[in-house]
């Protein structure tokens, strides 16, 4: 059941571009087709016309975008040679490929609220891993992965030390390059977190992933932007 509500709302983000691809995971959280996916993906890509959104089961091309906001890249988290705080963008659907009509996008709730974790808990994620896939077959379409991983600890990433900011995750099958972006989710069905970063290791089992919240996200949008997170997704769902 999760994984047929999400497996239309779970996009591959697809890039050509200067002969280097780069792919990774975005989420439809609003129905006019705004996506939540990781600055790392989409800041060093000049035109996102060298792009596509693709889906799985079916596997197609189904629609292109523009970036709608990257916060602010410079600031580091402590500790780390270069990830950045807030590795976290906004994209928007502009155009359908080869679909008519318009009817609003299937999308994913978001949990906003700041969640009652404990360690050792696991939640759902969902990406499109290539890192152990030949290009011939990441072409012809990349599976979603649906998989679960478990909270380690928890991190904190700005000044602000009363909230955590990100999940410390164990190791799992989808700590790959391809599967930053993927959705964390709890069981209520909404997303709690993205998967940002994944460590160093040969095998998937000797890495574990960092995830940012959504409640993070939200303080920084209200901090950069001066706007929530359900205002800024408001405005922007019903712009053209």
């Amino acid at each position: 059941e999760l994984y047929n509500a999400y497996r239309p709302t779970t996009l591959n983000v697809w890039c050509h571009e200067n002969g280097k691809i780069t792919s990774g995971t975005a989420t439809i959280i609003h129905p006019s087709g705004i996506l939540l996916t990781n600055a790392h993906i989409i800041s060093p890509i000049q035109n996102t016309e060298n792009c596509v959104l693709r889906s799985w089961n079916p596997f197609n091309n189904i629609a292109k975008f523009k970036t709608l906001y990257i916060p602010d890249q410079k600031k580091i988290i402590s500790g780390t040679n270069n990830l950045p705080q807030n590795d976290f963008t906004f994209i928007k659907i502009t155009e359908r490929i080869g679909m008519h009509g318009t009817s609003s996008w299937p999308y994913a709730p978001l949990s906003i609220e700041s969640p009652a974790f404990t360690s050792g808990e696991s939640l759902f994620i969902f990406s499109f891993a290539t890192e152990f896939l030949s290009y011939e077959i990441s072409v012809k379409g990349i599976p979603l992965l649906f998989s679960t991983l478990k909270i380690k600890n928890f991190l904190t990433i700005d000044d602000n030390d009363r909230d955590s900011d990100a999940l410390i995750l164990e190791s799992g099958i989808t700590n790959q390059s391809g599967s930053s972006g993927g959705p964390l989710v709890d069981a209520n069905k909404s997303i709690v977190a993205m998967l940002s970063f994944v460590g160093s290791g040969k095998t998937t089992g000797e890495r574990e992933g960092i995830a940012i919240l959504v409640s993070y996200i939200d303080r920084v949008m209200r901090r950069e932007a001066g706007i929530t997170l359900k205002e800024f997704l408001e405005i922007n769902g019903n712009a053209h």
